[in-house]
């Protein structure tokens, strides 16, 4: 299939494992200009505020998951586009490129398919969120249908795990195209982390529109020990000690590919962080 021809116009992709603050970097990117959708997904749970998704890309990619039998907490399976689905994506993007010279999407789901929009769309480039795994899937937890929360609860952490080996595997393969990004180093540190954004995009954001839709209570980190929901609690000590050494390896590698360039190495202090839109 032919790529698509883009002219001078800067395209985004955000997305990242479901849970690591997608919703927020989206929705203060929009306030800075830069368009993430004609008709966006409303509130709902865990995003209150908004999930900041275009349906129009939304819809497209849980269609074709679907069709893959593939899923957002089922993401094994390799994805797989047909003509039909390769001519639906080129319209999307024809139609978003006719109306904007800087826009994007974001969809947790967009992990999934990395590999396909990174061929149709050569001059895009690609953020993906990442945040604390302990902290992402305690979230997940919440968000999951009871029967995959207490039947299956493998698959929060093993697919924190599939998304971002994922990311990395398509980060070295597209040098310069790809920026990693914690959700707490913008909590943190927002001036810092949004100039180190500007320059990967090319593109001036002002901090200003970060701090018009930050809210610090969508952020309160949860102490596991005191937590509401022992269940959930239990499922997660389960998921550390089974996973915990591979969490945490892959999560020093996600910080080594930071948008910061970070060069030190750091932890996985649960304290540090907090609860993240989707």
């Amino acid at each position: 299939m032919k790529q698509q021809s883009m002219d001078n116009n800067m395209v985004l992709c955000v997305t990242g494992n479901g849970r690591s603050g997608t919703s927020l970097v989206a929705s203060f990117l929009d306030r800075a200009g830069i368009a993430m959708g004609i008709e966006m997904r409303g509130p709902g749970k865990g995003c209150r505020f908004g999930f900041y998704e275009d349906t129009g890309f939304l819809e497209f990619q849980k269609a074709v998951l679907k069709r893959n039998r593939s899923g957002l907490y089922f993401p094994w399976k390799p994805v797989e586009i047909n003509d039909t689905e390769r001519r639906q994506a080129a319209s999307l993007i024809a139609e978003r490129n006719e109306k904007w010279q800087q826009w994007g999407w974001k969809d947790p789901r967009s992990t999934l398919f990395l590999p396909f929009w990174g061929e149709i769309l050569p001059q895009a480039k690609f953020l993906i969120m990442y945040r604390n795994p302990e902290e992402v899937v305690t979230s997940v937890y919440r968000q999951m249908h009871r029967y995959y929360r207490y039947f299956r609860p493998d698959l929060a952490p093993r697919s924190w795990l599939h998304y971002n080996r994922m990311a990395l595997g398509f980060y070295r393969e597209h040098p310069g195209r790809v920026a990693f990004l914690d959700v707490g180093d913008l909590k943190r540190q927002p001036e810092r982390t949004i100039n180190a954004l500007s320059h990967f995009l090319g593109v001036a954001i002002d901090p200003a529109a970060f701090h018009d839709v930050y809210r610090s209570q969508e952020m309160s980190a949860h102490n596991i020990k005191i937590y509401k929901e022992p269940f959930i609690s239990t499922c997660l000590r389960i998921s550390i000690k089974l996973m915990g050494d591979d969490m945490a390896a892959l999560f020093t590698e996600l910080n080594s590919a930071s948008v910061l360039n970070y060069s030190q190495e750091r932890s996985m202090d649960h304290g540090d962080m907090g609860e993240a839109k989707d």
